[in-house]
């Protein structure tokens, strides 16, 4: 699997090539030979693996998001039915329905 990340903008390039080499490029051009550096590959693959996870928690969090404003539209329907203590049946009722929605 080969791992490319670029880094400072696109001024540097690092590559692990699927065939074991490793290589700096500057500017897009063969800048260094990094084959058995393995503080730059473990740092690369690190990155990668980092870089993989944040994906993911965006995803998580744009879910969570919509979740919230899903719960946050259904709160506000249950309260502006709330005027007094004689919608308190109905506000049950109101809840009941959208808790058993949700499952």
């Amino acid at each position: 699997m080969t791992i490319l990340h670029q880094f400072n903008g696109t001024k540097y390039t690092v590559v692990f090539h699927d065939s074991g080499h490793l290589e700096a490029l500057r500017h897009g051009e063969p800048w260094q030979d990094l084959t058995g550096n393995g503080l730059i590959l473990s740092m690369l693959q690190d990155y990668d693996n980092l870089k993989e996870q944040a994906e993911i928690d965006t995803q998580q969090i744009e879910c969570l998001l919509n979740e919230v404003e899903y719960l946050r539209d259904k709160l506000s329907k249950i309260t502006s039915i709330c005027n007094g203590d004689d919608n308190i049946p109905i506000l049950t009722k109101q809840m009941k329905d959208t808790f058993n929605n949700l499952n």
